[in-house]
């Protein structure tokens, strides 16, 4: 049976939503095929534009850049957790609960990324993106952790794992601190209904990469 491609990544264009207090990104027509004979652009972004990943480096000094980590790093079997929430903390309670409702057992030895899919997608490219989207408690992260124990990295369909107002990002700090990437602005969870899916999110590598744009696809 052919498989199923889902895209999961927002494209990048320069009136797109980015962090506030960044650059939208700039793409500059270099080269045309009618002045050149081909076309070419030139493409000016910070390193964590649209749906992207933190490396360890970004927040851990001294922490592993994304062209340090073998690209196996990058592909594994995921799961959702599918929590509606306008705003707010999701507890670790509400997680357990998710996982014991939808009878989570020997699943959990075999998930290497796990993605927040609460529905606030539907506001990108509005400013209400970046208000009070929903984020896990650190305490519910810590679980995760725990829970999986061959976790990879954990996404989300919202601009950060941290609230807006974060000034400690107590999530990601307790992520990469033990090399679990972080993946944010995932788009078109809905498409996805299946239990456990591949997940694949390859960053660009460059050199010192902090954090990278990414292709993020699920197949099924």
């Amino acid at each position: 049976m052919k498989k199923k491609v889902y895209d999961l990544t927002y494209t990048i264009h320069e009136e797109m939503a980015v962090y506030p207090g960044t650059e939208k990104p700039i793409i500059h027509e270099a080269n045309t095929i009618e002045k050149d004979g081909f076309e070419e652009k030139k493409i000016t972004m910070y390193s964590h534009t649209g749906t992207h990943m933190d490396s360890p480096a970004h927040m851990v000094q001294g922490g592993k850049h994304l062209e340090e980590f073998d690209s196996s790093k990058f592909i594994g079997k995921a799961t959702l957790i599918r929590m509606k929430k306008e705003c707010g903390k999701i507890t670790k309670e509400e997680v357990i609960e998710y996982f014991n409702t939808n009878k989570f057992s020997k699943e959990f030895d075999c998930i290497e990324f796990v993605v927040l899919h609460t529905g606030w997608g539907k506001h990108w490219g509005s400013e209400k993106y970046f208000e009070d989207f929903p984020t896990l408690s650190l305490e519910a992260v810590k679980w995760i952790k725990n829970k999986f124990k061959n976790i990879k990295g954990i996404g989300v369909d919202t601009i950060s794992v941290d609230s807006m107002g974060s000034n400690k990002f107590e999530n990601h700090h307790e992520l990469l601190k033990d090399d679990i990437v972080i993946i944010e602005n995932i788009a078109n969870l809905n498409n996805i209904e299946e239990k456990i899916f591949t997940f694949m999110c390859l960053p660009l590598k460059f050199e010192n990469s902090d954090g990278a744009p990414v292709r993020a696809i699920a197949t099924i």
